[in-house]
């Protein structure tokens, strides 16, 4: 298996060939191209309070890949709060409303 553009990106291509007799390797029966996405690694780009007891959070990743944000409150324990999509600039935004004085709340972005 060969590889080219392995660096860093958004995509990469491998070939394939048929090595032996056992099929190792083999793509489609004789060889041939895969390409594959690789999905970047989420993170919470920005916490801000907003008026009316709201937290705004920014939210950065693969666009178009659908990431999940959990909370918890003892960072052992954690609840899914939404899945959220990101925009084709590879951005989201979660408003979460009526925040009060929890003990403490933390937040995670998760892929898959």
């Amino acid at each position: 298996m060969t590889g080219r553009n392995l660096t860093p990106a958004p995509f990469f291509s491998l070939s394939a060939n048929e090595v032996g007799g056992e099929g190792w390797g083999e793509v489609a029966g004789t060889g041939g191209d895969l390409t594959f996405t690789t999905i970047g690694w989420p993170a919470i780009a920005s916490v801000s309070l907003q008026a009316g007891l709201q937290l705004s959070l920014q939210l950065n990743g693969t666009p178009g890949t659908a990431y999940t944000l959990e909370t918890s409150t003892n960072l052992i324990d954690w609840t899914v709060r939404t899945n959220c999509v990101m925009n084709p600039s590879g951005w989201s935004e979660f408003v979460e409303t009526g925040v009060t004085n929890p003990p403490a709340r933390f937040y995670r972005l998760r892929w898959p």
